[in-house]
């Protein structure tokens, strides 16, 4: 089987080769075929999710290939986005031969790979006459790739029409990762839908706060990331044991870390107000119960789930890294803290956590931004854009 065609969800539309042909290039809008190692929960995904359903909304044919599975976030995928999945396993070399059938048969303008784990894959495929486009977005280095992959990062990077990057902090990692200019790398922010993710749209999750008074509101910290080392939920625990007793923490998420967590906190103590809620679908009733955002990653890019909870109305706690200053800091959306440090994490939650109107003027300051600089319907336009810059050539030439 070259490739499954699921069209469990009624996305499979009858195709005309001759119209597609005979239709020139400025007359017709840009079909785009995105290719990804799977569909699992993640930022990610849910960006590449919303921006396949919302331009699929606007008339642009959108279809998704998974390399692996489909995973998790399958049911949020439109009814009008098509989908395939290869079930190829890693360095499957059958995997580009059965892309390239599937490149035949639904005819994408452009094909744009979303994670480093498929880029070579999309490549190989594309060798061909009579390909799409591609470009290729790098949503950041959570781990330094390893050495030899930097020399063929180099290599396809020289094959592919286009390069962008989530932001200016990952477009500089790529160019210094791969020894290429960073004028090659263009930009491609993320946004989130700033309807779905408001105040007061649903109902909060339930989380008990026991010892709670008047006098004493406990104060909700939620935290919205997988339980994995470079998220490092560690040190949350450990920032948890240094603040006041009135916060009750919050993660969101599963992953290889959670036996480990849970130890962790029964250590230290704070197991009692220490939730570990699990992966959920939707985060936002857990964003609605919450006081405060805090993330205590060693290393990100531009991660969705501060754009979700700003959005929401929430003040943000994070560690210093990816393009949180430019989120966060310069918004006045929160507090910033240096990485692995749980002492001046500790602080800055205890500081917002004491102070609810402090809390409220960042959570205003961070919703503006997001309205102004990462809506859903901005995140459109600039997509929509470099598919038409790419499809037509405007925007780099290909390397050689």
């Amino acid at each position: 089987m070259a490739g499954e065609h699921l069209d469990r969800l009624g996305s499979a539309r009858p195709y005309d080769p001759v119209a597609h042909d005979m239709a020139g290039a400025a007359d017709r809008q840009p079909r785009v075929l995105h290719v990804i190692h799977s569909l699992r929960r993640g930022g990610l995904e849910r960006v590449l999710i919303a921006v396949a359903n919302g331009l699929t909304k606007r008339g642009i044919p959108q279809a998704i290939c998974c390399q692996h599975e489909l995973g998790a976030l399958r049911d949020a995928v439109d009814s009008e986005v098509d989908l395939f999945v290869l079930r190829a396993g890693p360095n499957d070399p059958r995997t580009p031969f059965r892309l390239r059938r599937i490149i035949r048969d639904w005819r994408p303008d452009v094909l744009h790979s979303e994670d480093f784990s498929v880029w070579a894959e999309c490549v190989a495929a594309l060798r061909c006459k009579g390909s799409p486009f591609h470009m290729h977005t790098f949503h950041g280095f959570l781990e330094t790739p390893p050495r030899r992959w930097r020399g063929l990062g180099r290599i396809l990077a020289g094959m592919t029409h286009d390069l962008y990057a989530v932001s200016h902090v990952v477009a500089e990692q790529v160019a210094e990762t791969f020894t290429i200019p960073v004028s090659r790398v263009n930009l491609l922010q993320n946004g989130v839908d700033c309807y779905r993710f408001r105040p007061n749209s649903v109902e909060p999750a339930a989380i008990p706060r026991p010892g709670q008074s008047s006098a004493h509101p406990r104060v909700i910290c939620v935290s919205v990331a997988s339980l994995k080392p470079v998220k490092n939920p560690g040190l949350l625990v450990e920032a948890a044991a240094r603040t006041h007793a009135n916060a009750h923490f919050v993660w969101v998420g599963d992953g290889p870390l959670r036996d480990e967590v849970e130890d962790l906190a029964k250590r230290l103590g704070v197991a009692d107000r220490f939730t570990l809620a699990g992966a959920v679908d939707d985060v936002r009733p857990w964003l609605a119960a919450a006081d405060l955002f805090v993330l205590s990653s060693d290393r990100e890019a531009a991660p969705v789930g501060v754009l979700e909870a700003m959005s929401m109305g929430l003040a943000i706690v994070a560690t210093r890294t990816g393009d949180l200053a430019d989120r966060v800091e310069l918004s006045g959306a929160g507090l910033l803290t240096a990485t692995q440090d749980p002492k001046e994490l500790a602080a800055a939650i205890d500081c917002l956590g004491r102070d609810p109107a402090l809390r409220r003027r960042m959570g205003d300051s961070g919703r503006r931004h997001i309205e102004k600089h990462a809506s859903h319907t901005g995140m459109l336009d600039r997509y929509l854009e470099a598919y038409e810059q790419c499809r037509t050539g405007a925007c780099s030439a290909l390397a050689g």
